[in-house]
């Protein structure tokens, strides 16, 4: 989350004249030279993947290997967690950071309430959920006096809600119930989120742009300074 949070800092104060693709109004990543999220998003999952290979390759630790069978016991949970990473790059791509660490700030109520709920588990103490009940009522407030309201940043950042919490709770769910060490986890889930990237890239018609603008040789579709800060945080996220 750190991680994220730098690279939004990062996104903010690089300027450029690059227009955003996917609204008329100034968002945080439109003043990046690199505005391609799907892109962005599968180089996130690719620098771990490869971090977890190389390493185990060199026994400096050990990961499940990589099955059919475990593939499809995993697949829910990287469907969720890429999913999650959708949502998280387009609430960048149009929210303010101030917007975006807001709502993640309440995703320990969501998770409190779902585990709850859904898993039997125990409520938190009165103090606790005193605690997050403040968190809740600060960002009401800040959403009503909000001056860069939008509906599209607010959809995503619900939409980032409900799959950030659906994430932790599974994931609860998974390491309880299924035999995979840490390492095998991290590889599991960032290879087939990585395996699903071309059909989102599909689905968004990300891959004609850039492959249109690789075609007209623009320099828009390539930023080492964007790839580079989110491998990186796909490999600090990750680990």
């Amino acid at each position: 989350m750190l991680a994220m949070y730098e690279l939004l800092r990062f996104v903010q104060a690089t300027p450029s004249s690059v227009t955003p693709r996917s609204s008329d109004t100034p968002s945080p990543l439109a003043y990046s030279d690199f505005s391609y999220l799907g892109l962005l998003a599968a180089l996130q999952y690719l620098t771990p993947t490869l971090s977890v290979w190389v390493l185990g390759k060199l026994d400096v630790l050990y990961h499940d290997p990589f099955t059919l069978d475990n593939a499809k016991k995993f697949l829910p949970v990287a469907l969720i967690f890429y999913l999650v990473i959708f949502t998280n790059t387009n609430l960048l791509c149009h929210a303010n950071v101030d917007t975006f660490i807001i709502f993640c700030s309440l995703t320990p109520l969501l998770v409190a309430i779902a585990d709850t709920v859904f898993r039997s588990k125990p409520c938190p103490s009165k103090l606790a959920f005193l605690s997050l009940l403040i968190i809740l009522s600060g960002a009401v407030s800040y959403v009503t006096t909000d001056s860069t309201f939008s509906l599209t940043a607010y959809f995503w950042a619900a939409a980032y809600l409900v799959t950030i919490t659906t994430e932790m709770v599974n994931i609860k769910h998974m390491v309880t119930n299924l035999d995979f060490n840490t390492w095998g986890f991290v590889f599991d889930n960032n290879l087939l989120s990585l395996l699903m990237s071309p059909l989102f890239w599909i689905a968004i018609s990300e891959c004609v742009d850039v492959f249109t603008a690789a075609k007209m040789n623009s320099t828009g579709w390539w930023n080492l300074s964007a790839f580079v800060a989110m491998s990186l945080s796909g490999v600090v996220t990750s680990f």
